[in-house]
């Protein structure tokens, strides 16, 4: 992990980059703890061949047409850095050892949650032009800004939520007045007009700065949950109080109703035991710009984070964009539709770490109506040139021999499954393009690697609906 991480989108401004990093040379102190992650345009031919000698650069070249904010948070996720700079393509590195100066203004603050910025010489300490916030901060924001931003207000965005956590008793902005980071804009008559400085829509941008007021206020209280609880021991990023080490497993609902996570009695229906001695966090997806680790979620031994921009995003996206902020070994899977039963985080994962060739275990589904067996696993046929999934053991007992025992699946559907954090990504995630089907197809793609599917039935959850793949006549083209 390198110390910084600076965020760089340019498009056809090679020379300007190229100051830059002479730039950069020149003035840090310790150019082998910096990384340079490069966003280009896939049209801008001239920027791909961009390289140094000396930094190291992370290179994204994508599609032309992203908006600012998304591009931004892409930057983040690529990233290593434990402080994300954001730097734009047209300044210059003024201040010898500037980095030193950056790094020991985070120290003052040992969670590391802080908005630093130099001097742009343009608009001084009013605004954070190149704002450098902690990794940590983003991964309680869920990234680093909404991606509704087509262009603007990002900075101001990022103030606004620092300004409201003053109010609430933490001044964490910190502006360095004498390192220097000089904006070479046009309108300032330090460079020509091109291309690239036209805005996108200013009119957009000015809507959803003041449509996203109450996220920022969310923002703000989370942060400030998350500083009081570092402040009285509790271990970072969802850590348990006894330990500060990251959490064993990342729990992703992926259709929770966000307004209401952090209430106490939704936190209990999770029924997290204590007992399991696991270091657990809690991943949710939001349309916007949410923050959270509050304090009495952490009381109980474990964080919240609230993952922002996935407004219509469906399951597998959602899920995929939670597991990428997620710190655990193992990811667990979740419907808001199942209700996880006493003990069932802790059997889960004990069946998963019982074989090292197991990258899934799913647990003991139990239909609401009736409390027998609605799904223990997944097998598949074929039938008139589709190949169908089938519940097995659908309609048993719960206490049938038959689904007391470990046994191998071909599939689990993800109402209640945890996957090995590793193997999740080795297998390419969830595929948004198989919608409901996506489950079953990484637990096929995953045996198909040479990993085994498993069946823990001490785990044990009642599920809330009726709906699957596996009912009626869900099939899958073979």
């Amino acid at each position: 992990m390198k110390n910084i991480s600076i965020i760089l989108p340019t498009r056809g401004r090679p020379a300007l980059v190229k100051r830059l990093f002479d730039s950069l040379i020149e003035t840090t102190a310790k150019i082998e703890d910096i990384e340079v992650v490069l966003y280009i345009d896939d049209d801008d031919v001239e920027s791909h061949g961009i390289t140094h000698t000396i930094i190291d650069i992370i290179k994204l070249i994508r599609p032309h047409g992203a908006s600012l904010g998304s591009i931004l948070n892409e930057c983040y996720y690529a990233s290593s850095g434990r402080y994300l700079f954001l730097m734009n393509d047209d300044a210059i590195y003024r201040t010898k050892g500037w980095d030193t100066d950056v790094l020991r203004a985070f120290e003052a603050f040992p969670d590391d949650i802080a908005l630093v910025y130099g001097n742009d010489l343009d608009q001084g300490g009013k605004v954070p032009t190149f704002p450098i916030i902690s990794r940590k901060t983003c991964e309680f924001m869920g990234g680093i800004c909404p991606s509704e931003y087509l262009n603007l207000h990002i900075e101001s965005h990022l103030l606004d939520i620092f300004k409201r956590l003053k109010v609430l008793g933490y001044d964490r902005i910190v502006y360095l007045d004498d390192v220097v980071f000089e904006h070479m804009h046009f309108q300032l008559g330090k460079t020509s007009f091109d291309a690239t400085y036209k805005k996108k829509n200013q009119d957009h941008d000015d809507w959803h700065f003041l449509s996203f007021d109450s996220e920022r206020g969310l923002a703000a209280k989370g942060l400030q949950g998350y500083i009081d609880g570092h402040r009285r021991g509790i271990a970072d990023s969802g850590a348990s109080k006894t330990g500060g080490a990251r959490p064993d497993v990342s729990i992703i609902i992926p259709d929770a109703n966000v307004s209401a996570v952090f209430e106490p009695h939704w936190l209990d229906s999770l029924n997290i035991s204590a007992g399991d001695g696991l270091r657990v966090e809690i991943l949710a997806p939001a349309g916007a710009a949410y923050a959270a680790v509050p304090g009495a979620s952490l009381e109980k031994g474990y964080a919240i984070k609230i993952i922002s921009d996935c407004a219509g995003l469906g399951f597998a996206e959602a899920c995929n964009r939670c597991a990428k902020s997620a710190v655990g070994d193992y990811l667990v899977f979740l419907s808001s539709m199942a209700q996880p039963l006493a003990g069932w985080l802790g059997a889960l994962l004990k069946t998963v770490k019982s074989d090292l060739k197991c990258a899934v275990a799913g647990a003991k589904l139990l239909d609401r109506r009736t409390g027998r067996v609605s799904h223990v696993g997944v097998s598949f046929y074929e039938e008139n040139g589709f190949v169908r999934p089938s519940r097995v053991y659908n309609g048993v007992e719960a206490t049938h021999p038959a689904v007391t025992r470990v046994r191998e699946f071909q599939a689990m559907e993800p109402f209640c499954m945890a996957v090995r954090a590793k193997q999740f990504f080795d297998a390419g995630c969830f595929d948004a393009g198989m919608k409901e089907a996506a489950g079953l197809d990484l637990c096929l793609k995953l045996r198909k690697m040479g990993w085994k599917v498993l069946y823990a039935p001490q785990s044990q959850a009642i599920l809330n609906c009726a709906g699957s793949v596996c009912n009626g006549r869900g099939e899958i083209a073979g």
